[in-house]
């Protein structure tokens, strides 16, 4: 809306705006807790996990000096990887096919956006509350699967109110995997080495959201319109069975 009403650069200092403006409340009301927390977390940390200076010849694995549950952590950053890597596919190219293929405007665009976000933050509560009472990986599976659903079904949508639907599906299926994923792993790092722990994990998403965007962006251009939307479901596919035989949630959280 901000693109038709004044220029395609606006949202863009409006963005930066709104970044400064987070920075701002974060520096004035977010108080730091590693400091209160981090003596205590020092007697704890060896029952956790191996000794932090050790070496990985001597531990077997360097995923031992991080968590004492190795596989799920490698799994949780692989299925991580997998959930941005889907979603980034076709995030760059879905305005495009919106405009181009479907004959959707500027405005109409935006409004589709809007709408997955405002229906990802209205079901991030309930949701959320579901899965501490059914178990995150359930949840996680659930978000994937209907991502997948959702993505298969944006080229034959047709029209602005029937991929509105779709939208509204796959804001469901984001504030299910993405909270859930981010709270089975932040239960497997000690505190004192969340920070790193969740650089990991960060790290293997922002992988996926790289390599994603630019295959997404190649075969929209070489191939057909509709084949990052079919890559999408397929890859989000990949990912549930990842999790099926990888992930498990830990029956103590570390904290």
């Amino acid at each position: 809306m901000l693109a038709v009403a004044f220029t395609e650069a606006v949202p863009f200092f409006f963005c930066g705006g709104l970044a400064f403006l987070s920075m701002i409340l974060v520096a004035s009301i977010v108080q730091e807790t590693f400091k209160t927390t981090v003596n205590v977390e020092k007697s704890q940390v060896q029952k956790y996990t191996a000794k932090p200076n050790s070496t990985p010849s001597a531990n077997g694995n360097f995923l031992l000096t991080m968590t004492p549950y190795p596989r799920i952590f490698l799994g949780l950053c692989i299925a991580g990887l997998i959930v941005s890597f889907s979603s980034s596919l076709i995030q760059p190219v879905l305005s495009v096919f919106a405009q181009e293929e479907l004959g959707i405007s500027k405005t109409g665009v935006g409004v589709l956006f809007s709408v997955m976000g405002a229906i990802t933050l209205i079901t991030a509560l309930p949701i959320g509350t579901v899965a501490d009472r059914t178990g995150r990986k359930l949840t996680f599976i659930f978000g994937m699967i209907v991502a997948a659903i959702s993505a298969v079904l944006i080229p034959f949508s047709g029209s602005f109110w029937p991929l509105l639907l779709v939208m509204m599906l796959r804001g469901v299926g984001r504030s299910a995997s993405n909270p859930s994923i981010t709270a089975m792993f932040s239960g497997l790092v000690p505190i004192s080495r969340r920070g790193k722990g969740m650089g990991i994990f960060n790290g293997f998403r922002n992988v996926g959201l790289v390599l994603g965007s630019t295959i997404g962006g190649f075969i929209y251009e070489v191939a057909f319109s509709e084949l990052p939307f079919i890559a999408c479901a397929f890859v989000s596919l990949v990912g549930v069975v990842i999790a099926l035989l990888t992930v498990s949630e830990p029956k103590t959280e570390l904290q």
